[in-house]
């Protein structure tokens, strides 16, 4: 039992024993022979230790709702950490595959490296969806790290604890696959999208941020 524990549990005895011995002390305790000496006892002990009981119970409550809290955010930070490293292994493998001449990551960055929003509408749709036919789990995973990162996000103004690990993840990415191919994926995904739109496929896209590139600025 640590020590927070221990200190609980004597701050509670101590609550609990506080009423009697302050009767104790005013009245005296013994076996009395008069009903309602024993009434009075009873009538105090009642009306002094329910409120007292139910403030503990809802504490007890209270703490138990937190360390669930607490347990739940755990685990969920430990499962999108581990997603995470499952999507950049599986990045890693799909931008090294071969399209054409040249590998999807040296084909992405030569599409990607100078565009700017104005530039979108200038690729070739077709282009695009070619690209994504041939080799899909680039955007699929890269969509994975990109929801996993956003979970972190919004569960990261919790506490001090939860905004490092969010941090830290969104650096991990970028120091397993380097800055240059974050920002061309975060690239590709919009462009994907915008040019999905164009042909009218339909796409179901859940709610993105892009933290490693703004195709509104072009950087």
């Amino acid at each position: 039992m640590n020590k927070q524990a221990k200190l609980i549990l004597l701050s509670i005895g101590v609550i609990l024993l506080l009423p009697i011995l302050s009767y104790m002390y005013k009245f005296g305790f013994g076996l009395w022979e008069k009903p309602d000496e024993w009434s009075d006892l009873g009538g105090y002990i009642g009306g002094v230790y329910t409120p007292i009981l139910s403030l503990i119970t809802l504490a007890v409550i209270s703490i138990q709702i937190f360390i669930q809290h607490q347990q739940h955010q755990h685990s969920l930070i430990q499962h999108q950490e581990e997603q995470i490293k499952e999507y950049l292994l599986a990045l890693e493998h799909a931008l090294d595959v071969i399209v054409g001449e040249t590998s999807s990551r040296d084909f992405l960055v030569g599409l990607l490296r100078d565009i700017s929003q104005t530039d979108i509408k200038d690729i070739p749709a077709e282009l695009v969806m070619n690209f994504n036919h041939l080799n899909h789990r680039i955007y699929s995973m890269w969509c994975e790290v990109m929801t996993s990162l956003l979970v972190l996000e919004k569960i990261s103004n919790q506490n001090v604890y939860n905004r490092v690990v969010f941090a830290s993840n969104k650096n991990k990415v970028i120091a397993y696959l380097n800055p240059q191919t974050c920002r061309m994926l975060d690239r590709y995904h919009y462009v994907f999208i915008s040019k999905a739109q164009e042909l009218g496929i339909p796409l179901e896209v859940n709610l993105v941020k892009y933290y490693y590139s703004d195709l509104r600025t072009g950087t």
